[in-house]
């Protein structure tokens, strides 16, 4: 998602190269609140409905997320892929409230029986009109009081639904009704939570196994599993304990203690995969040219750890803010032993107007390398891309100076807090020497 465009040349330049923070735009969004960005290949409406309900009914939430974005890329149109959606965020409340508010929005395009369990939700969220992008009103998920209404309310339309019979349309809803009813019946009965608790440390070991072979499969952190932490200190068994929590990544906004997920359901995991230890994957070599002159490989950085950093441009507000916080604080990585360089979809041309127009009004330079990808061919190779609206995210990546890949973070908006990255990446690089 493109951020709102500033102005070219002397407005941009003298925001990043003097180093002004930005405030936020209206549009800001937090790196927890977003959407998984790459597709399941081949699956069809009806798996992905299947999929993201079991996903749901499991804990996996952000999983469960993939999949309703599925549903509302074959067609947006629709209430239901908004209001499971709605259920997906649900521990992001604001966002999960207007998820409900879209699916209320497309309320004449349901069929009675969806109407039921749009007004269900309705209550449940507390939606009576468009929610506030940072809105007082749900920045708490909703209570046991109404998560105990919800409950009856779907039972009673799922009471009127099959009393409507073999209306066309209305079996299908009838299903999905059921299986919200036994999904809320779990949530508010609080029996999805820590699922290997008690369980031996040989299933532990498995499941640390699963979810290894799912985050090498989409590349992600551990951090974006449920509970991974908790599982990593279950089942790393006790000698090599402390080393594999000391090598786990963290992240500021994605909670170590959020409950364990569990086997993800509708994930095929190798039968051989016996891996129970997070090992971080190799980067991706890039050759790109540098925004004033020559070029630059990522072997070029191989004897020393790198910060590299996916920005969109000079026109991008929170991309600005971003190097603008970073700028000044190039040499406290450099003293770390860590180089910096960004990548960004400006041309040669864009960049260089920035720098000339800062030379002419005597702005110092960026400290660090600004390469160019204006057809986005290296953000796609490194991830930083969404495979569903087909547009380059913002993204920010340690490497080691073996190449592996400590720590990322790919979101709709930049990650601004480099003082905490800082000390992450240098807990990190002990951590894995």
């Amino acid at each position: 998602m493109r951020a709102p465009a500033l102005p070219t040349g002397l407005s941009t330049a003298l925001l990043v190269l003097a180093g002004l923070a930005l405030a936020p735009d209206a549009d800001a969004q937090d790196p927890s609140r977003d959407l998984p960005a790459k597709r399941v290949p081949g699956v069809t409406a009806e798996k992905a409905l299947e999929l993201g309900l079991a996903r749901l009914r499991a804990g996996w939430h952000w999983e469960a997320a993939r999949m309703f974005r599925e549903l509302m890329v074959v067609d947006e149109t629709k209430p239901l892929p908004h209001l499971l959606m709605a259920l997906a965020m649900r521990d992001v409340p604001n966002r999960a409230a207007r998820h409900c508010f879209d699916a209320l929005a497309r309320r004449e395009a349901a069929c009675p029986s969806e109407q039921l369990l749009l007004d269900a939700y309705q209550a449940y969220f507390a939606v009576t009109n468009q929610p506030e992008l940072n809105d007082s009103r749900f920045q708490k998920v909703p209570g046991r009081d109404r998560a105990e209404a919800l409950v009856k309310a779907l039972a009673n339309a799922l009471a009127k639904i099959n009393a409507l019979g073999k209306i066309k349309g209305e079996q299908a809803t009838a299903s999905l009704a059921g299986q919200l009813a036994a999904i809320e019946s779990l949530q508010t009965q609080a029996l999805n939570g820590d699922t290997v608790a008690h369980a031996g440390a040989s299933w532990q070991r498995l499941l640390l196994s699963h979810h290894n072979t799912f985050v090498q499969t989409f590349d992600e952190m551990p951090f974006m599993v449920p509970g991974y932490h908790r599982v990593a200190s279950k089942g790393s068994g006790p000698s090599p304990q402390l080393r594999v929590l000391a090598r786990i990544p963290r992240h500021p906004h994605h909670s170590v203690t959020h409950r364990i997920g569990g086997v993800l359901p509708g994930f095929s995991y190798p039968a051989d995969s016996t891996r129970t230890a997070w090992q971080p994957r190799k980067a991706t070599g890039f050759e790109l040219p540098r925004g004033m002159g020559g070029k630059a490989k990522l072997s070029d950085y191989s004897d020393k750890p790198v910060l590299v950093v996916f920005f969109l441009g000079f026109g991008c507000a929170h991309c600005v803010a971003q190097l603008a916080d970073l700028d000044p604080k190039v040499p406290n990585f450099r003293d770390a032993g860590i180089e910096v360089v960004t990548i960004g979809t400006d041309d040669l041309n864009q960049v260089r107007a920035a720098r000339q127009a800062a030379d002419e009004n005597g702005v110092d330079p960026l400290h660090f390398d600004v390469l160019c990808d204006p057809k986005g061919e290296v953000f796609k190779q490194w991830g930083v891309w969404d495979e569903f609206s087909n547009e380059a995210l913002h993204g920010s990546f340690l490497v080691d100076a073996k190449g592996r890949i400590l720590w990322q973070d790919i979101s709709v908006r930049p990650f601004e807090e480099s003082d905490w990255l800082l000390a992450e990446s240098k807990r990190l690089l002990q951590a894995w020497k």
